[in-house]
């Protein structure tokens, strides 16, 4: 077996320098001296037999073999801190300690079987749940921080195994004394220049594409006048009169302001679901998946 002559303490300088570009930025963020980090890309040269970095007005900048080592360093950083975080939750898996992140914006059916889950023939296991958005939820479940995650659909990455549980149409929230507001039921071309509350586009783009996507299948182009983190935002927006905006049938919450009509379509649907790494091969995880997709069966069942 060969071994690297690069260690990741000089890796792990030569990435904080670049980002940093400056070694005394890079020493603070390391809890080493100027001169410590200095030495250390000294060495990183030394291995490299040529210069990483060069003096510029905007600070250190890396030379085109240091994008190179840059890059690489970065991807073998990631790879150590996930075997750190991998064996830390195997070792909570032995002690029976799950830990599951969820969406903060579940639907509420979905959120009470994943608050109330207990485990079915199985000696006591004790779950911890972490809260948070479904894009960093997906992150932690690939860094190994996280068992298991629930969050919305899709999800699109070769190291998760994805399975969906619960999918609702989605509604348009309109101003009181609109014109829309008074028609039984919204059509895509009714959406055509009207103002639209986009849901959000900053943390889960797809889900936003996915809309996009459905109305340009109708000609339509969705004039977005606003971004709302979250609905109860875009409800505020609503009621404010700057725009519509489409929400799941669970995350619509009564408002005095607001009519609240049917898409003629209901091929628009919001999905969630749980996702595990595509590795993950421990009894405990094993079970669990079953057994959420047994309880969660009647949230498949359509009317």
């Amino acid at each position: 077996m060969r071994f690297p002559h690069f260690s990741i303490e000089i890796l792990m300088a030569v990435v904080v320098t670049a980002e940093k570009k400056s070694v005394t930025r890079a020493g603070k963020e390391l809890g080493l001296s100027p001169s410590g980090v200095t030495k250390r890309l000294k060495i990183a040269e030394r291995i490299a037999k040529t210069k990483l970095f060069h003096t510029t007005e905007e600070g250190l900048t890396l030379t085109e073999v240091g994008e190179l080592l840059y890059s690489e360093a970065k991807k073998s950083i990631e790879r150590a801190l996930l075997a750190e975080e991998k064996v830390a939750a195997y070792l909570m898996l032995k002690e029976r300690h799950l830990l599951v992140g969820h969406s903060t914006y579940l639907p509420s059916r979905l959120m009470d079987i994943l608050i109330h889950f207990r485990f079915d023939g199985t000696p006591a296991v004790e779950i911890e749940h972490q809260p948070g958005l479904t894009a960093s939820i997906v992150h932690q479940v690939l860094d190994g921080k996280l068992h298991a995650g629930f969050g919305f659909l899709p999800q699109q990455h070769p190291e998760l195994t994805v399975r969906q549980l619960f999918e609702e149409p989605l509604v348009a929230c309109i101003p009181l004394g609109h014109p829309m507001s008074t028609k039984h039921t919204i059509y895509p071309q009714d959406i055509q220049s009207q103002p639209f509350i986009a849901i959000g586009r900053g943390p889960m783009p797809v889900l936003h594409e996915e809309i996009e996507n459905f109305f340009l299948g109708f000609g339509v182009h969705l004039n977005v006048v606003a971004d709302a983190f979250a609905p109860l935002e875009a409800l505020a927006y609503v009621e404010q009169k700057i725009g519509i905006c489409l929400l799941a049938q669970s995350a619509v919450v009564s408002r005095s302001g607001i009519a609240t009509k049917p898409l003629s379509n209901r091929v628009l649907t919001r999905k969630c679901g749980y996702f595990l790494r595509e590795d993950s091969d421990h009894e405990l995880i094993r079970e669990f998946s079953a057994q959420v997709w047994k309880k969660t069966e009647g949230l498949r069942r359509r009317p």
